[in-house]
């Protein structure tokens, strides 16, 4: 598939994980994927076709536009469809924005996942 100069200028370099089609540094991989086609990628964000892997799903316990048991429905969601996934929680007064303020809480559930999906891949 041909890319535009300014695609290849963000992406040249990094190497699609071909279990997952995560691209990018590791820390990132669920946040930057690869779709075959403008309607794969359609297809996922509809549910219409399943995501395989490992995920990480957080919830912050005082967070009123994505509560804790959105989040859960997502976990659940993942299992049910056979995905490895773990559910951490942040507590904090902060509500949404404590994904920007509580690093200490984000920073351990981001460096345990990561080191049980090595174990998992390795």
């Amino acid at each position: 598939m041909a890319q535009k100069f300014e695609t290849l200028q963000v992406h040249a370099g990094q190497v699609v994980d071909p279990a997952t089609g995560a691209r990018a540094v590791p820390i990132y991989q669920t946040t930057s994927y690869v779709f075959d086609n403008a309607d794969h990628g359609a297809a996922l964000f509809a549910l219409q076709q399943r995501f395989q892997g490992p995920a990480l799903v957080m919830g912050i316990d005082s967070d009123v536009l994505y509560p804790t048991w959105e989040q859960l429905e997502v976990a659940e969601v993942l299992r049910t469809n056979g995905n490895a996934t773990e559910y951490r929680e942040i507590h904090s007064i902060h509500g949404h924005d404590a994904f920007l303020m509580e690093w200490d809480q984000l920073e351990a559930a981001l460096r345990g996942f990561m080191a049980r999906l090595g174990q998992l891949n390795g």
